[in-house]
């Protein structure tokens, strides 16, 4: 090893491999140690695939950005075929920093949203949300919801099978939100999909559903 690194070099320990490696960081040797460069590689790699395979439609806008920044900064490193060990950890590490600061988009737990008050014919009926219905916790996005009718019974929240919104008020601070009027509606089973905006209003699609029972 004294022919390749010098004192004072960096130890890594790559866990995927579970191997030590002298990555001469200086340059004064012989050259980079083969082993850490392509273990180096092969993680970058590896974070670039993992953050490719995330949804932009789940995170905030900014920092959704930033994490393309992130991401084209470790692309370019990680085709530069003159990139040292060092460099490639680095867009790596600025790689999943920017991933672990994602923050996600409201969504709803239409589980959590549940009869309020069955009331008789002539009184509006209601549903509310219990805590987490709301999946964000913060406090003031408006909560919508929408009667769906699956015309063709196939399970698919299709165009034209949703009702005129809802208004269901907006969301307490732990995800709740309090109980609203849906209308004075006839005994029956209903089906409502139920929407949050925070940037962009969520997806109205089956995920979404919740279902209301009401005998009076």
């Amino acid at each position: 090893m004294k022919s390749v690194v010098t004192v004072g070099e960096t130890v890594e320990y790559f866990a995927t491999t579970n191997t030590v490696v002298v990555v001469d960081t200086d340059n004064t040797g012989a050259g980079q140690i083969a082993a850490a460069l392509a273990q180096a590689k092969a993680d970058l790699a590896a974070e670039v695939t993992a953050v490719e395979a995330l949804n932009q439609a789940q995170y905030k806008t900014a920092t959704w950005t930033a994490l393309q920044t992130a991401l084209t900064a470790a692309k370019t490193t990680a085709a530069n075929t003159n990139a040292t060990t060092a460099q490639l950890n680095q867009a790596r590490t600025d790689l999943t920093a920017a991933k672990t600061a994602l923050v996600k988009r409201a969504s709803v737990d239409a589980t959590k949203f549940v009869l309020g008050t069955d009331n008789a014919n002539g009184t509006a009926d209601t549903i509310k949300g219990n805590a987490g219905a709301i999946v964000d916790n913060t406090a003031g996005l408006t909560v919508t919801a929408y009667q769906w009718t699956d015309a063709n019974s196939n399970g698919v929240v299709d165009a034209g099978e949703l009702g005129a919104a809802i208004a269901l008020g907006t969301t307490a601070a732990d995800g709740s939100v309090a109980e609203a009027s849906i209308g004075d509606k006839a005994p029956g089973t209903y089906k409502f999909v139920i929407t949050v905006t925070d940037e962009v209003e969520s997806v109205q699609n089956a995920t979404a559903v919740t279902t209301i029972t009401l005998a009076n």
